[in-house]
């Protein structure tokens, strides 16, 4: 059962870092947005900012290539854990 639990976390957050890693992509100026509102992380969202937008879209990139390596290897926990043995790569 914890087995279990700690693969539901692991899906939770590697779907989760593709997800954040496509809105920042797809939508830069709102997770600036989203991030100085709550966090104070960024700076306000201004009417030229296209450093920062550049900037989150590249991190979005990152995001989703650490998030699609966290998938691929959750899949291979996945099919090893219902004895289906391992994937062959």
């Amino acid at each position: 059962m914890r087995l279990l639990f700690i693969l539901v976390l692991q899906g939770i957050g590697s779907f989760g870092l593709v997800g954040l890693g496509l809105w920042g992509l797809a939508h830069p100026v709102s997770l600036q947005s989203f991030l100085n509102e709550n966090f104070a992380l960024l700076p306000a969202v201004g009417t030229k900012s296209t450093v920062t937008a550049t900037l989150i879209r590249v991190g979005g990139i990152g995001l989703i290539l650490l998030g699609s390596v966290l998938v691929r290897s959750f899949r291979d926990e996945i099919v090893t854990f219902f004895g289906f043995g391992l994937i062959s790569k």
